[in-house]
């Protein structure tokens, strides 16, 4: 069976991913801040995916910490020897004004939303591209048509937009997609 990581799989578009990929038979690696809640998504994919608790992992991680990539990407090798898809949907969300929003909240977005995606992604594109997989990473539609109220999350949805790990940005023959 195909192995997918997916990010934010604890609620919303990661939890949803989390279901239909179990749906179509991959296993999944799943990853997010709350456990509790990533218990319970592992549990609807076995009740309602029609998974075995073995084709489950959970790795609960804070995504902008150092050592995250390397240990979902282990973690994930260890049990199933291989990875596919990266789903990357985790994000958070801030908003106000640019005038009370200090460079700390940028920054917070930016961990979480920029750099950690790149990092998990820079991480599992080796194993990906030598099964010639997927990454998707799940953006906003406040990027390109911004709201009042949400400035400090336009420049982190914005950067999805031009895809990371596109074919035409990784310099070899891998088949990405």
């Amino acid at each position: 069976m195909p192995v997918a990581i997916i990010t934010g799989a604890s609620s919303g578009i990661g939890k949803g991913a989390a279901l239909l990929f179990a749906k179509h038979k991959y296993t999944l690696s799943l990853t997010g801040r709350n456990t509790d809640a990533l218990n319970e998504v592992a549990a609807l994919c076995v009740s309602e995916g029609g998974l075995s608790a073995d084709d489950v992992l959970i790795t609960a991680a804070e995504l902008s910490a150092d050592d995250a990539p390397k240990k979902i990407v282990d973690a994930t090798l260890a049990k199933f020897g291989r990875i596919d898809t990266l789903i990357n949907s985790a994000g958070i969300l801030r908003s106000g004004p640019v005038l009370e929003s200090g460079i700390e909240v940028f920054d917070e977005i930016m961990n979480v939303n920029v750099r950690s995606l790149v990092r998990l992604t820079r991480a599992a594109l080796p194993h990906i591209i030598s099964t010639k997989g997927t990454v998707v990473n799940v953006s906003s539609i406040t990027g390109p048509c911004p709201s009042e109220g949400l400035n400090p999350h336009h420049p982190s949805t914005i950067l999805f937009h031009q895809p990371l790990g596109h074919p035409a940005t990784v310099e070899n023959d891998s088949q990405l997609r």
